[in-house]
């Protein structure tokens, strides 16, 4: 595997390109790091050009004190890469910035795929998860990290009503691995800047074909906000991954890729 950098105002992002066909971006959720991909880069590269990096401030990519946006990171890495247009594939935090980049920057978006997504302007609830939640902020500040991404695999990896016998632990301990990973990253960092207007009041401008892939287990927001999504974006579909939570890319990798290989397929037909 060969890795790359990139310098940008306040930040050294790194990401890694593989294959020579259409461009698919993967964006990383909010826990973990790119590393969540590894199968995916395999499965992708044999057709197309899958790029994935870290997000500003995770895994290896180095940020500063300064204002940015994360689909503004996006759009320069696309430059920079000399990418006219892309799929865009992100989970959770990773979903949310794939629409942003779709509603900023349309031009550059031929397709989306959320995977179990964030929503920029929608507040969650964590429902169902508060002790856990709760928990894990409690541990982080007393500085048990490892604690603390335990609760978080609880959350986000276990998922909702799922017996712990019934998870893949060789998958969870990667997961565990990239959430203590990102726990373990400085706290300082620049200014975020959200979209404006909020996507939540823009997703009727989303005019590009739209998967939708969820894990049976995830939680209760990530399922109201797949069904926002559904319910207003006119080209959208949504799938449901059995016996996964909010990484079913990590957990049933098999399944997962052939979903996102077809979907590929069916909106690049006439490119391939």
């Amino acid at each position: 595997m060969t890795t790359h950098f990139m310098d940008t105002v306040g930040a050294r992002i790194h990401y890694e390109v593989r294959g020579g066909g259409f461009p698919v971006v993967l964006i990383h959720a909010g826990i973990v790091n790119m590393g969540m991909w590894d199968d995916q880069m395999v499965a992708l590269a044999q057709d197309y050009r899958p790029i994935r990096y870290d997000i500003r401030g995770w895994g290896k990519s180095v940020e500063q004190n300064v204002g940015y946006s994360n689909h503004g990171d996006l759009r320069t890495l696309l430059a920079y890469l000399e990418v006219e247009e892309a799929v865009l594939v992100g989970a959770s935090y990773g979903g949310s910035i794939a629409i942003d980049l779709a509603l900023e920057h349309p031009e550059l978006v031929k397709a989306l795929v959320l995977v179990g997504s964030g929503l920029g302007g929608y507040e969650f609830t964590n429902q169902g998860f508060e002790q856990e939640l709760e928990a894990s902020r409690r541990t982080y500040s007393d500085g048990n990290k490892a604690l603390s991404a335990e609760y978080s695999a609880r959350i986000w990896f276990d998922g909702q009503g799922r017996a712990r016998e019934s998870v893949s632990m060789t998958s969870r301990d990667r997961a565990l691995e990239m959430i203590l990973h990102t726990l373990d990253l400085p706290d300082e960092g620049g200014d975020a800047h959200e979209l404006e207007p909020q996507a939540i009041d823009r997703l009727d401008e989303i005019e590009q074909p739209l998967l939708i892939i969820l894990g049976e287990y995830d939680q209760q927001d990530i399922f109201n906000i797949s069904w926002l999504v559904r319910s207003t974006v006119p080209q959208a579909e949504l799938l449901t991954i059995d016996d996964a939570a909010h990484l079913p890319n990590m957990e049933k990798p098999d399944e997962f890729n052939r979903i996102v290989l077809d979907f590929l397929e069916a909106q690049l037909a006439a490119q391939q």
